[in-house]
């Protein structure tokens, strides 16, 4: 959600971004997290590649002029 527009929108650049700095992290930290830092960041990774597989899955949007807006990847 943005806040200055305080709307939902899709970046998929950004959220592919935020997942690889997740896996970098991940990979990373490995040995230093007790069990639930673990879980939380495979759960958290886990639910944003999710979601970004589920959003690059869906087509794109149509405007009012009939054109399909450019998707950000």
């Amino acid at each position: 959600k943005n806040p200055v527009s305080d709307k939902i929108e899709k970046d998929l650049n950004a959220a592919e971004m935020s997942i690889d700095i997740l896996e970098m992290l991940k990979t990373k930290t490995a040995g230093n997290l007790d069990e639930s830092e673990v879980r939380f960041l495979d759960a958290v990774l886990t639910e944003v590649r999710m979601n970004y597989a589920s959003e690059k899955s869906k087509p794109e949007e149509i405007t009012d002029s009939g054109k399909e807006e450019e998707k950000n990847t």
